[in-house]
């Protein structure tokens, strides 16, 4: 990481509490604009006071050959003296870095330090690998946010590489409600998601199922496709709306939410 982002390497270990990253900045740097997931807000990155980065996950996986490959990614945010990452609505900026296992040596591929912010509290969530094409990887974001208290919404981001760049690729709204008291008389649902195989080569179809609950109370809140059959009593299941990647991938999502 410190090859990457040349800097002051902190530890910070209380009890269970880890917080550890690197504090950079880069007074050579051209800032570029990147978008925040949150209401669609632009940024500049890196940031003018300096970043603080942070690993999130390393992925493992090979090739139809055999090859063996890792994919570092991390979570940029504002440099802040004490550590802190704040703001629920502030996203944290997704980078990665690929390396391929030639003999015993692993050497960087692919390295793109920036790629848009997604999460909360300037903080991405794990990317998750999915293959959705012949030796091709994609990367799921799932990102729960929302007012104090709840109930938040869940949404899932779908991060490929296509024309030489990583880039968000498709996004399923409305994709996760968390539960609440019951009293507030509030539908909740999660989802889970899969890219199974098929006759494409790359960019296989992606299966968004999404089960929960609803209550007659609550009908209006529920996604427009659930809401007809909500409202008849009758099983849902329907076609997600417009989420189309801008390859041609084609999301479905199955609704099961039952009374």
């Amino acid at each position: 990481m410190l090859k990457l982002f040349p800097g002051k390497h902190y530890k910070i270990v209380s009890g269970d509490y880890i917080n550890e990253m690197i504090n950079w900045d880069c007074k050579t740097c051209k800032a570029k604009a990147y978008i925040d997931a949150n209401e669609d807000a632009a940024y500049d990155f890196p940031y003018a006071e300096g970043v603080a980065t942070r690993l999130l996950n390393v992925i493992s996986y090979k090739d139809s050959s055999g090859t063996q490959y890792k994919m570092l990614t991390f979570n940029h945010s504002e440099y802040d003296a004490d550590g802190a990452q704040v703001s629920r609505f502030t996203g944290g900026t997704l980078g990665i870095a690929k390396f391929a296992l030639t003999g015993k040596v692993w050497s960087m591929k692919f390295f793109q330090p920036a790629i848009g912010a997604y999460g909360a509290f300037s903080n991405c969530p794990d990317p998750k690998a999915l293959m959705i094409g012949h030796d091709q990887y994609a990367f799921m974001l799932k990102v729960v946010n929302g007012p104090a208290g709840g109930p938040f919404g869940g949404v899932l981001y779908l991060i490929a590489g296509t024309g030489g760049t990583y880039k968000q690729v498709m996004a399923i709204y409305d994709a996760q409600r968390t539960e609440v008291s019951e009293e507030e008389g509030l539908a909740s649902w999660d989802c889970t998601y899969s890219s199974p195989e098929s006759d494409k080569r790359f960019f296989r179809d992606i299966i968004v199922t999404i089960k929960g609950k609803y209550t007659a109370t609550d009908l209006e809140s529920l996604p427009d496709e659930v809401r007809p059959y909500a409202k008849t009593n009758k099983k849902a299941l329907s076609p997600l709306r417009d989420v189309m990647s801008s390859n041609g991938g084609r999301a479905i999502s199955c609704r099961d939410l039952p009374v």
